[in-house]
């Protein structure tokens, strides 16, 4: 083991402003493979020391860059650095400091240059100061500038230079836009992706490089390197709230609504987790996309692979949800039918997040103990064979109850809708899960209301009642909604509930409607399934997003605003 000869304990950056002055020849090196934090560490002292003392002789050593991407590329080339270059440096004068980074002097892991002066005994023989984080477990080789409660080095450097120095020398960083970017890399990837970083040090350093990811978005923007879109996007592959750990399987991130054409972005995302991942060298980035006003919303997913095997690789992931790819690039694209209009609300993040992770963790893929099954579930039975010559079956009582207080009036007060599912001592949802029975006593509601438009003043003026439903128990899940029209003289027959039906539920392509006219009722029963759900099927805020969803189709069709059903 190479051993420091010459201890320094240097209590301030005022002192170690002073050693640096009073050198010719200073090496700044790290360990082998060098990663992102080392990378930073490196190159900020490289240009600290170049400021402090500008006559000496400054050899900063780099060896072969552990993950090579855009960030660390523009940052070598921005400094000119010979990467690789601790095998054949040679000194003009023999270095009399090192500058030691990210390790504390192990052989098998520091970056060590030939000429650096050595004692019989191979210690290392002139002054050594170090900057580290690391635990050393016999605590023989401690640091100038340490502290193992810290989760990187970059972290221990802006801490200390921003309480010592003022942030002064700290804040001309945020020019230095390709610095900041590694920086940034650095903390998070040592932080090993955590949600919430609790040290204050890496807290403070992850902030301030956070600020700067800001305007190194905008320094990109202004030369034309990347969209506003590409820059949005990308700060989600930045941000730890943004991406998850799923069992050391894969590194997975959701990025909100999304335009038709943006699904160039969900690779770039990923892409950058992959460099900047701490559990296994794989990825998965799904994206909400809007697809227009007259098409149906899809799921994108971009699946990359950095170091793909047999089993893991971008091809067997995106299997599992329907797509394909080779061993290093993959994708997906998933329909979400009826949702719509609900995708900006937190629960539907929720809901697709268990959804992607549940079908991993169900797959083949999860090498635990606790493989998650998949529940059994009946195919629907067809439409007609539900709603034809069937007898009244279900809980029709606890719906009937719930109907005569959760109903709403909506277009000028000439349609009577309601959630059926809604629970009246809860907050618009319910974990009640109804099945296909429970169809026909959808029915039963709408023929009270329907009687109501004759009998009491309220409703006078309502032309239409429009129940809907999620059937969840034991089936395949889909939403169902019945729209029922009374053929009496307030509606003089020019009301058609299938067209009603289809202003509601329109931009769905397995839109299912057929037409019944019970005892001179119009009635119109329309079927969405819910395909893209396997094993959230009675999620709990499953109910919310198809109350939410439909309301806001309710509000779209039927609202007083915007008159989009005319009578003929």
């Amino acid at each position: 083991m190479v051993k420091r000869g010459i201890a320094i304990t240097k209590k301030s950056i005022d002192d170690f402003i002073g050693l640096i002055k009073s050198k010719k020849s200073i090496v700044i090196t790290g360990h082998k493979e060098t990663d992102a934090d080392s990378l930073f560490s490196i190159v900020f002292f490289d240009r600290f020391v170049r400021n402090v003392n500008p006559d000496a002789e400054i050899y900063s050593c780099i060896d072969e860059i552990e993950q090579v991407t855009e960030d660390t590329a523009e940052l070598v080339k921005k400094y000119s650095i010979d990467v690789g270059n601790a095998k054949n440096l040679k000194f003009k004068t023999t270095p009399d400091l090192m500058i030691l980074v990210d390790n504390q002097l192990e052989t098998n892991y520091s970056l060590m240059p030939k000429g650096i002066p050595l004692t019989k005994n191979g210690e290392v023989a002139i002054d050594v100061s170090c900057w580290d984080h690391h635990i050393i477990s016999d605590g023989e080789y401690l640091s100038d500038f340490r502290d193992d409660t810290v989760n990187s080095t970059a972290s221990i450097i802006i801490s200390r230079f921003m309480a010592e120095q003022n942030g002064s020398y700290i804040e001309s960083l945020k020019d230095d836009h390709e610095l900041c970017t590694v920086g940034y890399q650095a903390v998070l990837v040592d932080s090993g992706l955590k949600e919430s970083i609790i040290v204050k040090e890496d807290r403070q350093a992850h902030d301030f490089f956070k600020q700067s990811a800001d305007l190194i978005y905008l320094y990109q923007l202004n030369q034309n390197k990347i969209s506003e879109a590409t820059a949005s996007v990308l700060a989600k592959a930045y941000d730890p709230n943004s991406r998850k750990n799923i069992r050391d399987i894969v590194t997975y991130c959701y990025v909100p609504r999304m335009k038709e054409g943006q699904t160039k972005e969900l690779a770039i995302v990923a892409n950058e987790i992959l460099r900047i991942s701490t559990s296994r060298t794989e990825s998965i980035v799904v994206g909400v996309i809007d697809e227009g006003e007259d098409k149906e919303n899809t799921l994108r997913m971009s699946i990359r692979s950095e170091k793909p095997d047999r089993k893991f690789n971008a091809k067997s992931i995106a299997k599992i949800y329907n797509g394909g790819g080779d061993r290093y690039k993959g994708g997906a694209q998933i329909g979400l039918g009826i949702l719509k209009y609900s995708i900006d609300i937190p629960e539907f993040e929720k809901l697709i997040s268990d959804e992607i992770e549940f079908r991993l963790l169900g797959s083949e893929l999860n090498e635990s103990g606790d493989k998650l099954k998949k529940k059994t579930l009946v195919e629907p039975t067809p439409l007609e064979v539900l709603v034809q010559d069937r007898e009244i079956e279900g809980d029709v009582p606890a719906l009937i109850g719930n109907a005569m207080h959760n109903y709403s009036l909506r277009g000028n007060n000439q349609y009577i809708t309601l959630f059926a599912n809604l629970n009246i001592d809860s907050e618009n949802s319910s974990e009640k899960q109804l099945n296909e029975n429970d169809i026909i006593s959808l029915f039963k509601i709408e023929d009270i209301y329907l009687k109501r438009m004759d009998d009491t003043t309220k409703f006078k003026s309502c032309k239409a009642s429009v129940v809907y439903s999620l059937i969840n128990g034991e089936v395949e899940p889909y939403v169902v909604g019945v729209v029922s029209v009374k053929n009496n003289e307030n509606n003089n027959g020019r009301l058609d509930p299938e067209e009603i039906a289809r202003n509601i539920f329109r931009n769905n392509s397995t839109l299912e409607i057929i037409n019944m006219q019970p005892n001179g009722i119009k009635r119109a029963v329309v079927r969405i399934p819910l395909p893209f759900l396997q094993y959230t099927t009675q999620h709990q805020y499953l109910h919310k997003i198809i109350y939410t969803e439909v309301e806001e189709r309710l509000s779209k069709a039927l609202g007083d605003k915007s008159n989009v059903l005319v009578e003929k």
